[in-house]
């Protein structure tokens, strides 16, 4: 069997997050697992840039994405023999973005199915791309299967109407650990130091840090942090109360 895992995104954990699926699919199965970011994304400008299978241009600014936008269809169709070539048996889109439903045209051109995988199911404050989760649902509604990493992803994606429809199935998943690095997160002074960070919201899995923090207690060399931003809720309480 033959797997493409693709991620057209530029930074972050995005393009991150599909070379560490690709290289765990490579090492978990006989399958041969190939991978497809794009041009521009910065893993592959470092010193451990991962092995790239299919390279994709892609845009570098807003007025980029909309000019690519509409020539999706012609992208798509040049996209299909490159995706002939490499002949894959099943795609998996690891974080949606802007540009996918091209990969989408091709793939159903090809007869490819594919599994979308999604982080999360509404928007954010501040995103880039205000109508990121309409193409999301519609990149959904095209999958075959649609892979939630948290139950409240899965339970908004229920909701939205996107699982359970003909014979698109939901995959309920887990967020692995994602290894950045061999440094000890122990200080100096031998305090080992766990930071969660960034937006404090629902799909985060707060509560699954409130029980790890109700089981670990109060431990002498232990310092956590949890630094972000979001609405007031019950959950941001009862995580205040731990040491």
């Amino acid at each position: 069997m033959r797997i493409l895992v693709w991620q057209w995104g530029r930074f972050g954990s995005g393009p991150r997050f599909a070379a560490m699926l690709a290289d765990g699919l490579r090492a978990a199965s006989n399958a041969t697992t190939l991978l497809s970011l794009s041009s521009r994304a910065e893993v592959l400008a470092g010193a451990m840039a991962p092995r790239c299978d299919l390279v994709v241009d892609t845009h570098a600014s807003i007025l980029g994405f909309v000019t690519r936008f509409l020539l999706a269809p012609v992208l798509a169709w040049r996209l299909v023999g490159r995706l002939r070539t490499l002949a894959p048996d099943l795609a998996i889109c690891a974080h949606p973005g802007p540009l996918d439903l091209v990969m989408a045209l091709a793939a159903r051109r090809l007869g490819i199915p594919f599994v979308v995988i999604v982080h999360d199911a509404d928007a954010h404050p501040g995103d880039g791309y205000p109508f990121l989760m309409a193409l999301q649902r519609n990149l959904c509604r095209r999958a075959g299967w649609v892979a939630a990493l948290t139950g409240h992803v899965a339970a908004r994606l229920e909701e939205q109407g996107l699982t359970g429809v003909g014979n698109r199935k939901l995959i309920r998943i887990f967020m692995p650990p994602m290894r950045f690095g061999t440094a000890s997160p122990r200080a100096a002074d031998g305090t080992t130091r766990l930071l969660f960070f960034g937006r404090l919201l629902p799909y985060k899995g707060l509560d699954l840090l409130d029980e790890a923090l109700e089981v670990l207690g109060s431990q002498p060399g232990l310092a956590v942090r949890i630094v972000g931003s979001g609405p007031e809720a019950p959950i941001l309480t009862r995580l205040r109360a731990h040491p």
